[in-house]
């Protein structure tokens, strides 16, 4: 699979490399087509996260080439959302945002992903384009920036444990 800017996500045939699938997720956004900015697979749930640029994260079945949507979740401030992780359990995403909000989303038990809600939300670095879920020494959360800053949140108490200047150029 493969999202893009324009929108639009695409069910590849892998051995004969081939479109099986082509769609669009403007009908849940009120006719409009908002740019698909990054997917992160759930395989133990049957399923894939899609974030667009007006923040939300679209929970999609993978059994079916139709992709059926099973959630929408929306962070609190509707930026656009750059980074997406999830945790090795697949319970948890994780999505950072342009503004710098990081949220936390709770999927609940496999096949409770529907009264998914959000855990925690808290302010970051502005332009987050890079997010990684780390659950030892502590539950943690990586984010890495425009400015090429590397920061480790403790996720318990929503503050940075360390901030490095890795590059001197956005974190691609």
């Amino acid at each position: 699979m493969s999202i893009s800017d324009a929108g639009s996500i695409k069910v590849c045939e892998n051995a004969k490399g081939t479109v099986v699938k082509e769609m669009t997720l403007s009908k849940l956004n009120g006719g409009k087509d908002a740019a698909l900015k990054a997917m992160v697979s759930l395989p133990s749930r049957n399923l894939i996260a899609v974030a667009d640029a007006l923040g939300n994260i679209y929970l999609l079945d993978t059994r079916t080439t139709d992709l059926e949507l099973v959630k929408v979740l929306s962070t609190e401030t509707g930026a656009q959302i750059r980074g997406l992780a999830c945790n090795v359990h697949e319970n948890f995403i994780v999505a950072g945002s342009s503004d710098g909000a990081i949220t936390v989303f709770d999927l609940l038990t496999p096949g409770k992903e529907k009264n998914g809600k959000i855990l925690v939300s808290f302010q970051g670095k502005e332009n987050v384009r890079l997010v990684q879920w780390r659950e030892t020494p502590r539950r943690e959360i990586l984010t890495g920036d425009q400015a090429g800053i590397v920061t480790v949140w403790d996720l318990r108490e929503q503050e940075p444990v360390f901030v490095l200047q890795a590059h001197t150029d956005a974190i691609t």
